[in-house]
């Protein structure tokens, strides 16, 4: 398991580079394969492993304590090593102007993170234009959230920015199945509760998915336990994964093969809805109905 955390960390530090976060999950990951590796030999060796595991643990852990305090000096600065990991990704051209987290070089990697985007503002840098628009846009954000809603498309993040009321939208949503539409009216908007939900919806609509279609969607239909009433369901995308809202219900996703919380994680998911690659189907469960009551199991 070791081997196999240690790979699939590496993997992604060779798709997008090191950040802290990657630093501290391939160390993690040695550490684990470490262990592994050590109580494996001490056992595949025979008799007197018990023996063997204790002396590999003291010195495993001799050797933790000797990891921590680099991990406090230039040699395993997680910081340093992003910033240069990054930085050498975006002069490589491996890594877009508009892709290079300036937010994170300002905020979050500390001094070596502030000196690499100083020298990135450097009117003599050979990629002073391309970086031009991106370090403007990081001027004027005043938060994380806001510098990386810029990434979406222009005229979408200003007509969600002026989205503060159901009726607007309406008009920014996706809506199926076909020929379905959004009541003139839907309860629980006027709420506080719900106006924040509405929010997280617009938000995802002013991201894009891969096929460059607003991140979100209605879907129109009887998604209650209440038979013949239509309800309003809500999907979009936040950015690492696609969520749900409801107005008058809790919405859920579950893996019905075995009744797991299900989490996506492919914005394109959203493309195929809106595509209309999709089914509504009532679930394929039993209940027990007695007296016009249904007692079942939700999965």
């Amino acid at each position: 398991m070791g081997a196999l955390a240690l790979w699939a960390v590496w993997l992604r530090v060779g798709q997008y580079g090191l950040t802290p976060a990657r630093v501290a999950a391939l160390t993690g990951a040695a550490i684990t394969l470490a262990y592994g590796l050590a109580f494996a030999l001490a056992v595949l060796r025979g008799l007197g492993w018990m023996a063997r595991i204790r002396r590999a643990n003291i010195a495993l852990a001799l050797a933790l304590v000797a990891l921590a305090a680099l991990w406090l000096t230039p040699v395993l600065d997680a910081e340093r090593l992003s910033v240069r990991s990054q930085i050498a990704r975006f002069e490589a051209g491996k890594t877009p102007a508009d892709a290079l987290d300036l937010w994170a070089l300002a905020h979050d990697w500390g001094r070596a993170g502030t000196r690499a985007l100083k020298a990135l503002r450097a009117p003599g840098h050979p990629r002073a234009a391309a970086l031009a628009p991106a370090l403007a846009r990081l001027d004027a954000a005043p938060s994380r959230y806001a510098y990386h809603a810029e990434d979406h498309d222009a005229a979408a993040a200003k007509a969600v920015a002026d989205a503060t009321t159901y009726d607007d939208l309406r008009v920014l949503l996706p809506v199926v199945p076909k020929g379905a539409s959004l009541p003139a009216h839907l309860e629980g908007t006027e709420t506080a509760a719900g106006s924040i939900r509405l929010q997280n919806v617009a938000n995802g609509c002013a991201r894009r998915t891969p096929a460059g279609a607003p991140a979100c969607v209605a879907i129109v239909g009887n998604f209650s336990l209440k038979p013949g009433q239509e309800e309003v369901l809500f999907l979009y995308w936040t950015g690492s994964h696609i969520a749900t809202e409801a107005l008058s219900e809790t919405p859920f996703m579950r893996d019905l093969t075995n009744g797991t919380k299900l989490q996506m994680t492919d914005p394109g998911v959203l493309d195929a809805i809106q595509a209309g690659n999709f089914t509504l189907a009532p679930l394929p469960v039993q209940v027990l109905t007695v007296d016009d009551i249904a007692i079942g199991l939700l999965p």
